[in-house]
């Protein structure tokens, strides 16, 4: 997403999970044994930490790669309905 905030700082990590997660795009369980998407950041003043199932992290690159290079996390589904390769269009 275009408008997406940017954190101040931020680290991004592709570990294996050891304990259950859930995904913030999807809110389905990550499994231990699962590769996911690890960020730690903080936006506006405020850390946070998302984490993401390994489908999740895919889609959510592609649709960043037709939106500029931006996304939200937790906005995949908005971006999903909403965006240039929801309507048909191109970056």
């Amino acid at each position: 997403m275009s408008d997406a905030e940017l954190p101040a700082v931020s680290s991004t990590k592709t570990p294996v999970a050891r304990i259950q997660h859930s995904c913030c795009e999807c809110d389905v369980p990550i499994q231990p044994g699962q590769r996911y998407e690890r960020t730690n950041g903080c936006w506006d003043g405020e850390w946070r930490v998302y984490k993401t199932c390994w489908p999740c992290y895919e889609l959510r690159h592609k649709y960043a790669e037709a939106e500029g290079g931006f996304y939200e996390y937790g906005g995949l589904r908005e971006t999903m309905r909403n965006g240039p390769l929801a309507t048909g269009g191109t970056a």
